[in-house]
């Protein structure tokens, strides 16, 4: 699992997660929008 792209990916989230930590209308609905994610990629993977 470990490797260049984990790394990647999570150097591009810090770098996301940071920009949008400037907007607190952002930070609230950070959490919301990873559960949404995280929903997203459940499902995708349970259909396939």
């Amino acid at each position: 699992m470990t490797g260049a792209r984990p790394a990647a990916s999570w150097s591009a989230g810090l770098e996301a997660g940071s920009l949008l930590g400037m907007h607190p209308r952002f930070r609230r609905l950070l959490i919301p929008g990873v559960l949404v994610l995280l929903l997203v990629i459940v499902v995708v993977a349970a259909v396939r």
